[in-house]
């Protein structure tokens, strides 16, 4: 056998680690843009973003089903702020959205 066939086994795995390496680069990369979408968009609407990774959003929200689903639940780049609708304030407690008032 030539040097080239030793070598090949070598030269795959080489290639393979910087395939995925690239691929994980790439990754951060659209994670980041993303994380700093979200930031603009909160800063714009007067919000607060979080980009950390909140287990509280498992008991807070559990009245909605679909967040009671799979495992190691948690939120992260999460958006807080008051939200209007037509010039009114959407009131909010627990979690829980209550419309008042008479709305069409």
């Amino acid at each position: 056998m030539g040097f080239a066939m030793e070598a090949m086994p070598f030269i795959l795995v080489v290639a393979g680690l910087l395939v995925a390496a690239a691929i994980g680069y790439l990754v951060y990369r659209a994670q980041k843009k993303r994380r700093e979408a979200l930031a603009a968009v909160a800063a714009q609407m007067g919000w607060h973003f979080d980009p950390r990774r909140d287990r509280s959003h498992d008991d807070e929200y559990a009245h909605f089903d679909i967040f009671r689903r799979g495992h190691s639940r948690a939120a992260h780049n999460t958006l807080t702020g008051e939200l209007e609708i037509d010039g009114r304030p959407l009131p909010r407690e627990d979690g829980r959205l209550h419309l008042q008032g008479d709305h069409p």
